[in-house]
């Protein structure tokens, strides 16, 4: 690893430490724990580690076809290696999440650590490079949680149910695009993602819903009313 790249990893580790040492959280919640896209990093320093990391267990003859080519081509390595450039991408997230989670884990071991995923654990890590079935798997997270922001309802109850299974034995909390959404479409997907099995909600995002002017005022209050509050309870004796 260069030592930008572990600059940036002690850097976030201090940061979540120094967060759940001085403060009682209940736990701690990462979000774009992926790539933007399998085209990404194509840094020169993403390279250049990535080339320390396979050259060795190369041909020889091999490597030195790939460092003549590299004098020309800087993505000699990973275009003429693109299984092992994904894997090795997808490792380096998942050594990420890792290190993160053992720093929560030691300083406050009731934490619960949650990621948010593409709901599609396939699609997650085919194009996010984001292997957050394995994470749940090897017990890295306590919480998936798929990010199901589509408008499209029967959309919704596949996102939800392939998350619910690709989950396992862990916690799955449906993240629902209400900043996309009437007050009522939400209260719609809160109430089939209990049916198919949410161990809680997420509503994205907060500051979508209470800025003046993006949205009606009252947004929280009738979600709140309407897929939170308990039934009243009838007179004595009723069913």
């Amino acid at each position: 690893m260069s030592r930008r790249s572990a600059e940036a990893v002690d850097y976030t580790d201090s940061m979540v430490r120094a967060i759940v040492r001085r403060y009682p959280v209940d736990g701690v919640h990462f979000d774009y724990a992926r790539y933007p896209n399998d085209r990404f990093d194509y840094s020169r320093f993403a390279i250049r580690e990535f080339r320390g990391a396979v050259r060795a267990q190369l041909p020889e003859a091999r490597r030195r076809a790939l460092d003549a080519q590299e004098q020309d081509d800087l993505f000699a390595y990973p275009d003429a290696l693109p299984d092992e450039w994904r894997a090795y991408r997808e490792s380096r997230m998942t050594r990420l999440i890792t290190r993160l989670q053992a720093t929560v884990k030691r300083e406050r071991a009731a934490a619960l650590v949650s990621v948010a995923v593409v709901p599609d654990a396939r699609e997650a890590e085919r194009h996010r490079l984001q292997n957050w079935s394995a994470w749940a798997q090897a017990g890295l997270i306590d919480i998936v949680c798929p990010m199901a922001y589509t408008t499209d309802p029967s959309h919704f109850v596949d996102q939800i149910t392939e998350a619910r299974a690709s989950a396992g034995e862990r916690q799955m909390w449906a993240g629902i695009g209400s900043y996309r959404l009437s007050p009522m479409a939400t209260v719609d997907n809160i109430l089939t993602a209990r049916r198919l099995g949410a161990n809680g909600i997420v509503l994205f995002s907060y500051d979508n819903l209470t800025t003046s002017g993006q949205t009606r005022s009252d947004y929280l209050s009738l979600v709140g009313r309407a897929a939170f509050t308990p039934p009243a309870s009838g007179p004595a004796g009723s069913r």
